[in-house]
């Protein structure tokens, strides 16, 4: 269903056989929650994804892009295959393998292209690749029979509640803030979702049948213009936007990893005195990154040691 979210095309149903439902009161309390908020959240992106859809009709630009498409000359956009853009503002990575066991986490390999990306659940910032798109890559140590250059590349790991989604700092997402909405009707009010303190421009197309307004959505210094081209009157009249800021942190990024360590520890299936000397030594990475890096490195646990490799990858 996650992925759906993020696809052209969100259905439930896979068979006639009447155990097989997708409907989300068909599955634990827990799971049921989940899948409510993420259909919600479908149903909140439909001005991002109809915009998305106008371009695709107008210019020939599909919703979905695999990353080649934005970099052609870069290795790694060829060897992520099944990670892609969604719309101009967000890069997705799906999970596709079970769920571990000891963790309690879902895992991807994901590479992050140049820029800082913002994960849009955790609001946690990774640093993307820096080396030129000529470079010639290394053997992965994580993917046998594939090449990596290393440094922007991560193994990231979520609960069931989550999944990686990524927005370039300064994306702007436009959403409705009423997921029970009529489809039909453009909405009065736009939630603008800034994700990051850049500034950045996006234009938001609206339609009416054969009508198409555009919307220019503007954020510098932290704040929103609007710029409504409508020359046939088909926005609200009243229509409003609500910024909506995402990671405008006062607290540090590292406070925040650390805490966000502690939450996957806390219902990871492992030893209380396992979870103890993975904290103590966390608490003193924020300050001294590569020790904990070398640490993850003496470890068993595959799925332990991405989680903590992940965390080191933050305090960047």
């Amino acid at each position: 269903l996650q992925l759906g979210v993020f696809s052209p095309i969100n259905r439930l149903h896979s068979s006639d056989n009447p155990f097989s439902g997708k409907e989300p009161w068909r599955y634990p309390l827990n799971v049921q929650t989940y899948m409510t908020e993420f259909l919600q959240l479908r149903a909140k992106l439909l001005p991002y994804l109809d915009s998305a859809n106008i371009l695709t009709h107008t210019e020939g630009k599909p919703l979905v892009e695999p990353l080649y498409y934005e970099h052609p000359n870069n290795e790694e956009a060829y060897t992520f295959k099944n990670q892609y853009y969604f719309g101009s503002e967000l890069m997705v990575a799906p999970i596709t393998d079970p769920q571990d066991t000891d963790t309690q986490l879902g895992f991807v390999d994901v590479w992050l292209p140049e820029g800082e990306w913002m994960d849009i659940f955790t609001e946690m910032v990774y640093q993307g690749n820096s080396h030129a798109d000529e470079e010639k890559l290394l053997p992965s140590t994580i993917m046998e029979g594939q090449f990596i250059n290393g440094e922007a590349q991560v193994r990231v790991g979520r609960p069931i509640n989550q999944m990686p989604v990524f927005a370039k700092l300064g994306a702007i997402v436009p959403m409705t803030p009423d997921y029970m909405a009529n489809p039909e009707t453009l909405p009065e009010t736009i939630d603008v979702h800034v994700y990051g303190n850049k500034e950045n421009t996006y234009t938001l197309f609206e339609h009416q049948g054969q009508k198409i307004a555009s919307t220019v959505l503007n954020i510098t210094d932290g704040e929103l213009t609007a710029t409504k081209k409508d020359p046939e009157g088909i926005l609200p009249p009243k229509r409003s936007y609500n910024l909506i800021k995402h990671g405008f942190h006062t607290e540090s990024q590292k406070d925040r990893a650390l805490n966000d360590l502690v939450n996957k520890l806390q219902f990871a299936q492992i030893s209380y005195e396992i979870k103890r000397e993975v904290l103590k030594k966390a608490e003193k990475a924020v300050e001294n990154p590569i020790k904990m890096a070398e640490f993850a490195q003496t470890l068993q646990n595959k799925s332990l040691q991405a989680m903590i490799l992940e965390f080191v990858y933050l305090l960047q």
